[in-house]
C-alpha cells in the first residue's frame, strides 16, 4: 500500500507491513466506515431509522441500507492519522502551540514530537482517499469522548454533592464543531462562502441544540466583543439574527421608526442622502470583515469549550478566505482554537504519481506565509527548538491490494478468501481509491440484484459474476460511473440533481423549489436529449413542481446515499463531491450554457429579492430587468414560493456571486446587463473586503462596458459607478498609479464635483496611506477651491471673520437651539462638509500648515449653523474646541467638545466618530476630568474605529490609552504587556504606521523591568540620524523614515521615555543633551495633553538635578520658567497637571529656599505628593503615584541636604513604598543599593500589607482599552488582563498615601489643609506657606 503518512516536520514513512500489523493489530474491522456506502450518518443528518420506515423497491437501496445498517463504529486503515489528529487537538487544549511566534510554549515530555506553530491540521490526498470522512470521525469520536468524560464527571459529582448535600455543577460542555467546504466553481468566486457556510451551521447549532442559559452566554459573549449589538456578523451571516435574538435589529427599526415620527421629511431625506453619498473606504471593508471575524472567534472559542473549524477544498478557497484564516492562525491570544482543512491533490496523467500544487494557488501563498512567519520567530528567540513544525500535515494515499481485500470483506462481512479475485479485479480497475472501490461495488451489486444474487450474502456464483462484470468493461473513471447511476434515477430526481449540482454543493430547498419551478420548461428540454426514449420529459402543462414533492424527491436522493441533510433545516448537500461533478456532466454543450444561464437570471432574481423583503422596498420592477431576458418568468410571477422564503435561507450574498459565475461563463450580446450585474457584485465583494474577487469583476464589467460606444454619455450613472468601484478597489490593492489614472477619467466625465468627490476622498486617503499628507490634502482642497466653499485668498482674513461670527453665534444660542437645528439635506454641503474633514484630519495626523484645518473648520461650522447638522459637523466642532483650548478658553473647549459628542448621538453617527471621541480625549477632557472619563472615551473610540475597518484611528487609540497609562503610573509589568500586545496587533493586521513611536514608548516599561538594557550611549546619540531612530524595529515592520515630518512623532515619544529614564536615575548630564535635541522640535502646536505637561515637568527637573551638578544660573532660570510654564497650564487649562506643576514648584523652592526654612520646603513637597496621589477633592483628576514616588525620593534628598535625616528616612520609606507598587523592579534595586541605610524596613513591611489588605497596588489592573487581540481564554496562564479587558467602567483606584510614614511616631500628612509634624514632634501650621512667588493658596482656589 502507497502510506498514508502523518508528518510533523518532516514527512514520516511506514511499511507496509508496519502498517498492516498496526492496522489489524488496532483497527482490524474496516477500512473506511461502511456507511460511506449510504452515508446515513448518525444524528446530525437524515437518521438511519428514519429510511428503514419507508418501502425500499430499488435493489440498489435495499443493498445500500443493509450495508448502512452493519457496524457504522469501525474505522478501517486510518489509526495512525487518526490518532495523530486527536494527539494535536489536545495539544492545543493543553496550549502547546505557539502560534507562530515562539512564544508560551509548554514542554510536552509525554509526545514523541514537537508542538506545531500554528493550531491547524491539514489533510492532503486524491480524491476519494477518504480525507472528509477522516476529518468527520475525528469530529465523532471528540464528540464522543467529550460526552463521555463529561457524564463521568457528572456521575461522580453528583455523587459526591449527594453525599454533601450540595447541588451539582454543570457538566464540561462538548466543542462547537462547525464545517464550511469550497465549491470548485463557486469557491474562488464566493469569497467568504465556506467560512459563512461554516458560521450559519454555528449559529443553528446553538440555537438548535443548546439550553436556554447557554445560548444567553454565548450570546452576551458575542454582542461584548462586538458592541453594536452583533448587526455587523448579522449583515455578513444572516443566521446570527435567531442567535442573538430580535434586539440586534430593534435598534435600528427604532431609531428610523423615531427619525420618521419626529422629523418626519427632513430626517428621510438626511438617512437616504447619507445611504447615497457615504460609502466605506475599501481597505476598511477588508479590515472590518478580517475584526469581525477574529473577534467573534474570540468570543466563542475558550479552552473550556473549544471551536473546531473544518474547512473543505481548501485548494478552491479564495484569496480572501486565505488571507483571514491566515490572520486567525497568527494570533498569538486566540486560545480553544482548531482548524481542520483538507487538501485536494491531482494525479500526474503520466506517472500515476500526485502533482505538486500550483504555488499561485491561494492556499500556496498562505502556506508561505505561515511558514515564513514560523522561521521568523524561530530565529527571534532563543527558547524554541529549531524546526519546529508549523503544522499537522496528514496525508493519504490509495489502498494496496491487501487492504482492498480486507477492507472488501470488512464491507461486505465475508471471509477475505472469499473476495480475493474481486478485490484483485476492483483494485487494478480502481487503483485503491477508496471512494471508487465504494461506488463499483454498488454498481455491481444493482446489476447483480437484477439476477437474484447479493454478493452481500456470501453468495459464490455472485462473486464470480461480479469479478466478471469488473473485468468485462466496468468504467474506470469514477465520475463516468456515478453519472450514470443518477442517470437511472427517476426524471423528476436526475433534473433536481442536476439543478442542485449548478447551484452549489450546499443548497437549500426553498432556493431550489423556486428554480425548479421557474426552469421546469427549459430544463427538461436540455435533460431529455441524455435520457432514454420511455423517460421523455413531462409536458410543459403539467402542473409545477411542489415543495412536498421537491422533499420527497430529495428524501430520496438521501435514502440512496447521494444527498445528505441535516435534521430539523432546509439544508441539503451531496455526499461527495464527485457526485456533484457527475450531475453536471449529465448537461454537456450548448444545453449547459443554456442552463446555466436561465439558472443564473433564476438565482439572480432570488437574490434580489430576498435583498428587496429586508430592505422593504416590495417589488421594484427596476430591480428586475432580467426578467426580459427570461422566457416565460413573468407568466410564473405567482410562484407559491415566497422570496421570503429564500430570506431565511441564509445564503446571503453567496445566490449573487454564483449567479454572476453562471452567467459570466456564456458569451452574451446584452453587454449592459453583464456591465451592470459585474458591477453589482464587485460592490458586494469590497463590501466584504474580498478585493481580489471584486478587481475579477470589475475587468468583465469593464471588458462589456468597453462594447458599448459612448458609455459615458448613454449610460452614466452605470459607467459613473463602475469607475468608483474600480478605483478604489486598485487604490487598496496598491494599483496607485492605475487608480489615480481612474480618478482622473472621473473628474473628467463626471456631470457636477458632487459625483466625483467620492472617488476624490479614495484618492485623498490613499495617498494618507502612502505617508504623503500634504499631496493629500492639495487633492482634497482642490474640488472645495473650485466650488468657491473655500478661499484660494485671503485665508487668514476669511478665518478671522467666520471667527468672530461664530464666537458671536454661540454668545446668543444656547446649546439646546444648536442641537435642535435640522438636519442638514443639501447633497452638495454634505460632500463638501465631508471633504473638509478629509482636510481636517489629515492636516493634523501630518502636522501639516495650521491654516489649512482652521478654514476648514471655520467653513464647516458656519455651514452647519446655516444649513443643517450633519454627522461631518462633529468633527469640525472638535476643532473648534481645540482652537478655544489654545486661547485658554477652557469653558469653551469643553463645551464644543460636549457638543461634538452629542452631534454623534443624534445623527445616529457613533459608528464613525473614533476620531472625534479620541481627540476630545486627549486634547479636552483629560485636563480637568478624570482618567477614567477619557479611557470610556479611548474605549468607544477603539470600537467604532476598529468595527468600522478603520485600524490606523483604532490603534492609535489603543496606543494613546497605554502611553496615557504609563505616563499616569499604572503598574509597569501591565503596561509593558499591553504594548507588546498592541505590537503583536498592528503586525498581525499589518498595519506600519506609528511603529517607531510605539515600540519607543514600549521600551520604557522594558527598561524598568529589566529586559532591555539601559544604554546611556545610546541616549546620548539617540535622534542624531534616521537610524538611531530605526533601531528600534528590530522587525522591519515600521515604515521607513523618508522626511523631517516623520521623524516628528517617534523622536518626541523617544525623547520623552529616555528623559523619564535619566530622572528616575539621576543622570541629569544625559538628560540635558536629551532636553536640547527635545526642544529644537516643532511640537509646541501638539495639543495633547501629555505633551504639554511631561515635557516641561521633564525639563525643569533635569534643569534643578543640573543645578545642583554644575551651580550654573541657566539652569536655575530655566527650572524658573518651567514652573511659570507648568503654573500656566495648571490655571488655565485644567486641574489635572496640578501634581506636575506642585512638584516642579517644590523643587524651585528647594533651592531657593535657605536651609532654615526647610519646613515651607516640606510643605511644597507634601502639597506636590497629595495631590499626586490623588488625596481627595479637587485632585480625583491628578493621581499619579510614580510622580508621588519620585516627588518623596526629591524630598528625601533635600532633607539629607539640610541634616534631616529623620523626615529623609521617612520620605525615602513612602518613595519605595510607591516604587513597589508602580513595580518598577530596575529602580527599585536602584533604589535600594542607593539609600539602603535610609529606609524604615519595618514601617514599609507595614505600608505593603496595608495596601494589600485595601486593595490597592500593583495587583490593580490597568484601565485601558480592550482590543482584539486580547486573550479569549478566561483561565489562561498569563495575566493579561491589561491589554484585552474592556475599558474599566468604575473609578480609578485609589492610592492614597499613608497616613503614617516612617517611625518614631513621627508622621506627614499629606493632604492639604492638615498638619504635618516634622522630626522633633513639633507641628507646622499651613501659615508658614506664605510666599513672595506662588503662593499655595492656589491650591484652596481649586478647591
Amino acid at each position: 500500500m502507497a502510506q498514508s503518512v502523518a508528518t510533523f516536520s518532516t514527512r514520516t514513512s511506514t511499511t507496509a507491513d508496519d502498517r498492516s500489523h498496526a492496522s489489524s493489530s488496532q483497527h482490524p474491522s474496516s477500512s473506511v466506515s461502511p456507511s460511506t456506502i449510504a452515508p446515513l450518518r448518525n444524528d446530525k443528518h437524515s437518521s438511519l431509522s428514519v429510511a428503514k420506515k419507508r418501502s425500499v423497491d430499488d435493489p440498489v437501496k435495499r443493498f445500500d441500507a443493509a450495508v448502512a445498517s452493519r457496524n457504522d463504529s469501525s474505522f478501517f486503515g486510518r489509526a495512525q492519522e487518526l490518532h495523530d489528529l486527536k494527539a494535536m487537538y489536545h495539544r492545543i487544549m493543553m496550549g502547546k502551540t505557539t502560534n507562530g511566534h515562539g512564544r508560551n510554549v509548554a514542554a510536552d515530555h509525554d509526545q514523541d514530537r514537537s508542538p506545531c506553530h500554528f493550531p491547524a491540521a491539514f489533510i492532503w490526498g486524491l480524491s476519494g482517499t477518504g480525507k472528509s470522512r477522516l476529518v468527520e470521525q475525528f469530529c465523532d469520536e471528540v464528540r464522543e469522548k467529550e460526552d463521555s468524560a463529561a457524564a463521568a464527571t457528572a456521575i461522580q459529582q453528583q455523587a459526591k454533592h449527594e453525599k454533601d448535600g450540595d447541588a451539582a455543577s454543570n457538566p464540561k460542555p462538548k466543542p462547537y464543531i462547525i464545517q464550511g467546504k469550497h465549491d470548485e466553481h463557486t469557491g474562488i468566486a464566493d469569497p467568504f462562502g465556506a467560512i459563512i457556510q461554516a458560521f450559519t451551521s454555528f449559529a443553528n447549532q446553538v440555537v438548535a441544540n443548546e439550553p436556554p442559559e447557554e445560548v444567553a452566554c454565548i450570546r452576551s459573549l458575542i454582542k461584548a466583543a462586538l458592541t453594536d449589538d452583533g448587526k455587523s456578523i448579522i449583515k455578513i451571516v444572516p443566521a446570527f439574527q435567531k442567535l442573538l435574538g430580535a434586539d440586534s435589529t430593534r435598534n435600528a427599526e427604532d431609531a428610523s421608526a423615531v427619525s420618521n415620527s419626529s422629523s418626519t421629511q427632513s430626517s428621510l431625506q438626511y438617512e437616504q442622502m447619507v445611504h447615497g453619498y457615504d460609502t466605506l473606504a475599501t481597505d476598511m471593508a477588508q479590515n472590518r470583515l478580517r475584526y469581525i471575524f477574529l473577534s467573534l472567534i474570540k468570543a466563542i472559542a475558550t479552552k473550556e469549550r473549544p471551536l473546531v473549524l473544518f474547512l473543505d477544498d481548501l485548494q478552491w478557497s479564495s484569496n480572501a478566505t486565505m488571507d483571514l484564516i491566515q490572520m486567525v492562525l497568527m494570533d498569538k491570544n486566540l486560545h480553544g482554537f482548531f482548524l481542520v482543512g483538507t487538501i485536494r491533490q491531482d494525479p500526474n496523467p503520466h506517472t500515476n504519481e500526485v502533482m505538486e500544487m500550483d504555488s499561485n494557488l491561494p492556499l500556496s501563498v498562505m502556506l508561505r506565509s505561515l511558514q515564513e512567519a514560523a522561521l521568523a520567530a524561530e530565529s527571534a528567540t532563543s527558547t524554541r527548538r529549531k524546526g519546529t513544525p508549523c503544522w499537522l500535515d496528514v496525508h493519504l494515499s490509495n489502498m494496496s491490494l491487501d487492504d482492498t481485500r480486507g477492507f472488501l470483506a470488512s464491507v461486505l462481512q465475508q471471509p477475505a478468501g472469499e473476495v480475493a479475485q474481486l478485490a484483485s479485479d476492483i483494485h487494478k480497475n480502481t487503483s485503491g481509491n477508496v471512494y471508487f472501490i465504494l461506488q463499483l461495488v454498488q454498481h455491481i451489486q444493482a446489476n447483480i440484484m437484477a439476477n437474484d444474487g447479493d454478493i452481500g450474502t456470501g453468495d459464490t456464483d455472485a462473486m464470480m459474476l461480479a469479478s466478471a462484470k469488473v473485468r468485462q468493461g466496468s468504467s474506470n473513471d469514477i465520475v463516468d460511473l456515478i453519472a450514470s447511476r443518477i442517470d437511472r434515477l427517476s426524471p423528476k430526481l436526475r433534473t433536481a440533481l442536476i439543478v442542485a449540482s449548478h447551484i452549489q454543493f450546499e443548497f437549500d430547498i426553498g432556493t431550489l423549489c423556486i428554480a425548479l419551478h421557474s426552469l421546469s420548461v427549459h430544463i427538461f428540454d436540455s435533460v431529455a436529449s441524455f435520457a432514454q426514449e420511455e423517460r421523455s420529459p413531462p409536458s410543459h402543462q403539467d402542473k409545477p413542481i411542489t415543495e412536498s414533492e421537491v422533499e420527497q424527491l430529495l428524501e430520496e436522493a438521501v435514502l440512496s446515499g447521494l444527498l445528505l441533510h441535516t435534521i430539523g433545516t432546509t439544508i441539503y448537500k451531496f455526499s461527495h463531491d464527485r457526485i456533484q461533478q457527475a450531475a453536471k456532466t449529465l448537461v454537456l454543450g450548448e444545453d449547459r450554457g443554456k442552463l446555466r444561464y436561465r439558472l443564473g437570471l433564476c438565482l439572480l432574481g432570488i437574490y434580489h429579492s430576498a435583498q428587496d423583503s429586508k430592505e422593504g422596498d416590495g417589488n421594484d420592477p427596476s430591480r428586475y430587468e432580467y426578467c426580459k431576458q427570461f422566457d416565460g418568468s413573468k407568466n410564473r410571477s405567482s410562484s407559491k414560493f415566497a422570496p421570503s422564503q429564500v430570506v431565511s435561507t441564509a445564503q446571503g450574498s453567496s445566490l449573487l456571486f454564483i449567479a454572476a459565475d453562471h452567467l459570466n461563463s456564456i458569451p452574451s450580446k446584452h453587454h449592459l446587463f453583464n456591465a451592470s450585474l459585474n458591477t453589482e457584485v464587485a460592490q458586494e465583494a469590497t463590501d466584504l473586503g474580498a478585493l481580489t474577487s471584486a478587481l475579477k469583476y470589475c475587468e468583465v464589467a469593464f471588458a462589456e462596458l468597453g462594447k458599448i460606444r459612448t458609455p459615458w454619455k448613454d449610460h452614466y450613472d452605470l459607467t459613473l459607478r463602475l469607475h468608483r468601484v474600480r478605483a478604489d478597489v486598485e487604490l487598496a490593492l496598491g494599483n496607485f498609479d492605475v487608480g489615480c489614472e481612474l480618478v482622473n477619467e472621473v473628474c473628467q466625465n463626471s456631470r457636477s464635483v458632487t459625483d466625483s468627490i467620492p472617488t476624490i476622498i479614495s484618492k485623498s486617503e490613499a495617498l494618507g496611506r502612502q505617508s504623503r499628507g500634504i499631496d493629500s490634502i492639495a487633492v482634497t482642497l482642490q474640488p472645495l477651491q473650485s466650488t468657491r466653499m473655500v478661499p484660494k485668498r485671503g485665508v487668514i482674513w476669511t478665518i478671522m471673520k467666520d471667527l468672530m461670527w461664530i464666537k458671536m453665534y454661540f454668545r446668543n444660542h444656547t446649546d439646546k437651539e444648536v442641537l435642535s437645528l435640522p438636519l442638514l439635506t443639501e447633497p452638495k454641503y454634505y460632500v463638501s462638509m465631508d471633504l473638509m474633514n478629509q482636510v481636517m484630519a489629515q492636516a493634523v495626523q501630518n502636522g501639516s500648515v495650521v491654516t489649512d484645518w482652521l478654514i476648514c473648520t471655520m467653513k464647516s461650522i458656519r455651514m452647519t449653523l446655516k444649513h443643517g447638522i450633519c454627522k461631518h459637523s462633529a468633527l469640525a466642532f472638535t476643532f473648534l474646541s481645540i482652537l478655544s483650548l489654545a486661547q485658554n478658553d477652557q469653558q469653551g473647549a469643553k463645551r464644543f467638545a460636549d457638543l461634538a459628542i452629542a452631534i454623534l448621538r443624534q445623527t445616529n453617527s457613533e459608528g464613525s466618530g473614533g476620531f472625534v471621541y479620541c481627540v476630545c480625549a486627549v486634547t479636552i477632557y483629560r485636563w480637568s476630568e478624570p482618567f477614567t472619563k477619557c479611557l470610556s472615551l479611548f474605549r468607544t473610540a477603539y470600537y467604532a474605529s476598529m468595527e468600522r475597518g478603520d485600524l490606523q484611528n483604532g490603534f492609535i487609540t489603543m496606543f494613546t490609552s497605554i502611553m496615557y497609562s504609563y505616563f499616569d503610573g499604572y503598574p509597569v509589568d501591565k503596561i509593558n504587556r499591553a504594548m507588546k500586545m498592541l505590537i503583536d496587533e498592528k503586525e498581525l493586521y499589518k498595519e506600519k504606521s506609528n511603529m517607531c513611536a510605539i515600540k519607543h514608548c514600549g521600551s520604557g516599561p522594558s527598561m524598568l523591568l529589566g529586559e532591555t538594557p539601559i544604554d546611556w550611549e545610546e541616549f546620548a546619540s539617540f535622534g542624531d540620524t534616521v537610524e538611531s531612530i530605526m533601531a528600534v524595529d528590530t522587525s522591519g515592520n515600521a515604515e521607513p523614515i523618508t522626511d523631517e515630518k516623520e521623524k516628528l512623532y517617534p523622536l518626541i515619544h523617544g525623547y520623552c521615555v529616555r528623559l523619564w529614564m535619566c530622572i528616575l536615575f539621576s543622570n541629569f548630564a544625559v538628560g540635558e543633551i536629551l532636553v536640547n535635541k527635545l526642544h529644537k522640535l516643532n511640537f509646541q502646536d501638539d495639543p495633547s495633553y501629555e505633551l504639554q505637561t511631561i515635557v516641561p515637568m521633564y525639563t525643569g527637573l533635569v534643569a534643578a538635578g543640573r543645578y545642583r551638578e554644575t551651580k550654573q544660573r541657566t539652569h536655575l532660570s530655566m527650572l524658573r520658567r518651567m514652573c511659570k510654564s507648568t503654573q500656566k497650564l495648571w490655571k488655565t487649562k485644567g486641574q489635572s497637571c496640578m501634581g506636575r506643576a506642585l512638584i516642579i514648584r517644590a523643587e524651585w523652592k528647594s533651592l531657593k529656599t535657605p536651609a532654615k526654612d526647610w519646613r515651607r520646603v516640606k510643605l511644597a513637597y507634601d502639597m506636590a505628593i497629595a495631590v499626586s496621589t490623588e488625596g481627595g477633592e479637587p485632585f480625583k483628576s491628578c493621581g499619579h503615584a510614580h510622580e508621588a514616588a519620585l516627588a518623596c525620593e526629591l524630598a528625601g534628598n533635600y532633607f539629607v541636604t539640610v541634616q534631616q535625616h529623620g523626615l529623609a528616612k521617612q520620605y525615602f520609606t513612602s518613595a519605595l513604598h510607591y516604587y513597589q507598587k508602580w513595580g518598577a523592579t530596575v529602580k527599585i534595586d536602584h533604589f535600594k543599593k542607593q539609600h539602603r541605610n535610609n529606609i524604615n524596613w519595618n514601617r514599609l513591611r507595614q505600608l505593603t500589607v496595608a495596601s494589600m489588605q485595601s486593595g490597592v497596588g500593583s495587583g490593580g489592573s490597568v484601565p485601558v482599552v480592550r482590543f482584539i487581540g486580547r486573550s479569549n481564554d478566561a483561565a489562561s496562564d498569563h495575566d493579561d488582563d491589561l491589554a484585552y479587558s474592556l475599558l474599566y467602567e468604575d473609578s480609578l483606584q485609589s492610592s492614597k498615601p499613608p497616613h503614617q510614614v516612617g517611625g518614631g511616631g513621627t508622621s506627614i500628612d499629606h493632604g492639604p489643609g492638615n498638619k504635618s509634624v516634622d522630626g522633633g514632634g513639633s507641628s507646622l501650621d499651613h501659615d508658614h506657606a506664605d510666599d513672595d512667588d506662588d503662593d499655595v493658596s492656589v491650591l484652596s482656589d481649586m478647591s
